[in-house]
């Protein structure tokens, strides 16, 4: 049998769970913009992988998936990043703000 403290800390947890948690997957996404960019990260891993295995080796004396891991974990928190805000906004919207964005690039890549 469980104690009460533990009782209160499994309610607690669960309740924690379907307030907060379980609504953050409730998400409507666009499958085929999720997947193009799960295969353009992945493609974009490989591609770190295969061009830095051998620099880092020779060059940097660390093991040779140091840069693969570094990336990957910047990788992963961008997805956070595009799961939860990026990929809520609807892609019918993406007309609307396609001008905009344009506009912003052109003009940060003339500060570069």
């Amino acid at each position: 049998m469980l104690s009460t403290s533990y009782k209160t800390l499994i309610l607690y947890s669960s309740t924690f769970f379907s307030k907060f948690i379980l609504p953050l997957f409730n998400l409507i996404l666009d499958k085929k913009l999720l997947l193009l960019i799960l295969v353009f990260t992945i493609f974009g891993l490989v591609m770190v992988f295969s061009a830095s295995s051998i620099s880092a080796v020779l060059y940097n004396k660390v093991e040779e998936t140091y840069f693969f891991k570094r990336q990957a974990f910047i990788a992963i928190g961008m997805w956070f990043v595009g799961i939860f805000f990026i990929l809520r906004i609807p892609t019918s919207k993406y007309k609307i703000l396609a001008k905009s964005y344009f506009f912003l690039i052109l003009l940060i890549l003339a500060l570069i």
